[in-house]
């Protein structure tokens, strides 16, 4: 694996050696980006929109060093709109479409019932997450992807130290339905400012929901795509200018969708915050999985007596604690949510 530590003061992990570290628009954040999809009866595969991964560190209170292989709970992220889309079709699986290291992007499918929403607001905020844990630990993966760190979510607190509102410059990463690639995920990068600060509930189609405002032209394909705040390498605060050696970037949020006037894309974009996706990622029943994994690996790493072992077949491999974990994972069932229409 290899280390970013731009983003947000946290270390962002992927699995191919970095592009250009110093490019204005950091390779890690187009590296987490998955395309979203389905496969019909026929075999035939379609796009439906994008995913990104985020990840917390397996140990809560581990600080690698450049280049160290470290573990992280690894989860799969777009909007639940995308899901309630494929569910229409008639389909009970969403398949993800995934970049390797030969440069082939290849499919992988998940079952809809293994996704996760919102734990008391599942209508209301467009988020749907997939723990993907199984899949991507270990540094012997093929994916040519990374993981955001969740230490690097935008937050309240960022938001009021550092001043960041209308203005502040976004970076959209995702699907782009009439170049997403043949041969592997390409995802294109648009370029926007925060147009609204979510002080009032936004009027969607799935309700009102808690979203900011971006000057940027959301298409289809999009939806689901990663928002990053851009802070870029000088800010001034109070007179005072403040210099980020390789710029500072955050998570924004998730794009939900765009707003219409007679079917034309009036350019504004509607985005979930990064808090919204942060109480999905928190809540009660991912948090006791990984407690529940922790203490797994902790305990196998108790000191025992020596006395003879039954068999070698005893020995406990990094393969099985993987399979374990995946297993600890299916223990939870989400309920699904009506499908709404974006």
């Amino acid at each position: 694996m290899y280390c970013d530590r731009r983003i947000a003061g946290s270390e962002v992990w992927y699995f191919s050696e970095p592009d250009d570290p110093y490019m204005y628009i950091p390779d890690a954040i187009r590296k987490c980006v998955v395309f979203i999809g389905y496969q019909l009866a026929n075999g035939t595969t379609g796009l439906a929109g994008t995913g990104f991964l985020v990840g917390r560190p397996f140990q809560q209170s581990e600080t690698p060093n450049f280049g160290a292989v470290t573990p992280s709970f690894a989860y799969l992220i777009t909007a639940k709109h995308v899901l309630d889309g494929i569910r229409k079709k008639g389909l009970d699986e969403v398949w993800i479409r995934l970049n390797s290291k030969d440069g082939i992007a290849r499919w992988a499918n998940t079952k809809m019932n293994d996704w996760q929403f919102h734990p008391t607001e599942k209508d209301t905020v467009d988020v749907a997450i997939f723990n993907a844990s199984g899949a991507t630990m270990g540094a012997s993966s093929n994916f040519d992807h990374g993981i955001f760190p969740i230490g690097g979510f935008t937050s309240p607190e960022q938001i009021d130290a550092e001043r960041i509102g209308l203005g502040d410059e976004i970076v959209i990463v995702g699907l782009f339905a009439s170049h997403h690639g043949n041969t592997k995920n390409i995802p294109i990068v648009r370029i926007g400012n925060i147009a609204a600060m979510p002080e009032e509930k936004v009027v969607t189609e799935l309700g009102s929901i808690d979203a900011y405002l971006v000057e940027a032209r959301s298409i289809g394909g999009l939806s689901g795509s990663p928002v990053f705040l851009n802070q870029g390498m000088l800010r001034v605060r109070d007179g005072v200018t403040y210099m980020f050696p390789a710029g500072s970037i955050s998570l924004l949020g998730l794009m939900h969708g765009h707003y219409d006037d007679q079917k034309v894309n009036m350019g504004i974009g509607i985005v979930v915050p990064a808090a919204k996706i942060l109480e999905v990622l928190n809540q009660e029943a991912i948090l006791k999985i990984e407690n529940e994994s922790r203490e797994f690996d902790k305990a196998q790493k108790m000191p025992t007596m020596d006395i003879v072992a039954d068999s070698e077949e005893n020995t406990f491999t990094e393969q099985d604690f993987e399979r374990s974990l995946r297993k600890v994972s299916r223990r939870i069932q989400p309920s699904q949510s009506d499908a709404e229409k974006k």
